[in-house]
């Protein structure tokens, strides 16, 4: 009698081999799903190292550049309305990599003394090609003014630089000299890879 209550009728309940075959293929599918996971995440993974990866490789061709000026003697000329007139110099060096498609714009947004209005002036220089160690020379003939004592003057030149590396990618970098009766002093930042 017990024996009878064991036994399972295999065309409802199936054989052992049927479960066996059931068994078998859920444990295969869920190793299937565990090893499709874990490639996912690894992949995802290897996105991040490329990523830096990519990142390391831009900063390594990264150009830069820095700036060096040389100011003439100021003339002040109180019959014009007071304007302060000098030449200015501005040696760009190429200090890393190669630089394609230079631009310098030089713009004098502000004067920071006296009471009159600031001058603005932009000039543009354009380089198609630059090798490390490269530079080249700018003159500009500067007029600022309406409010300066010959004795006291502070004023500030932005120089903006727009290039590419040699795989084409932009970049900006600003260069800022505030001049004054005393010293010129220039703060250069770090080239920013602009967004593509």
């Amino acid at each position: 009698m017990y024996n009878n209550l064991l036994l399972l009728d295999a065309s409802v309940w199936g054989t052992v081999s049927d479960w066996t075959s059931i068994g078998v293929n859920f444990g295969v599918g869920l190793l299937i799903y565990k090893t499709l996971k874990s490639q996912v995440a690894v992949q995802r993974l290897q996105e991040k190292v490329t990523a830096m990866e990519h990142t390391g490789f831009v900063k390594s061709i990264e150009p830069k550049f820095e700036l060096d000026l040389k100011l003439d003697s100021p003339k002040f000329d109180i019959e014009a309305g007071r304007f302060l007139t000098f030449n200015v110099q501005c040696f760009v060096n190429l200090t890393k990599n190669p630089a394609k498609d230079v631009k310098l714009n030089c713009v004098w947004p502000w004067v920071n003394e006296g009471d009159g209005m600031p001058t603005e002036t932009e000039l543009n220089q354009e380089r198609e090609f630059l090798n490390y160690g490269d530079n080249f020379t700018m003159g500009l003939n500067v007029r600022v003014g309406h409010f300066f004592n010959i004795d006291s003057y502070v004023f500030v030149i932005k120089f903006l630089l727009n290039f590419s590396d040699m795989q084409g990618n932009e970049y900006s970098q600003t260069i800022t000299a505030r001049v004054s009766n005393e010293e010129v002093r220039k703060v250069i930042s770090n080239p920013i890879l602009k967004q593509k």
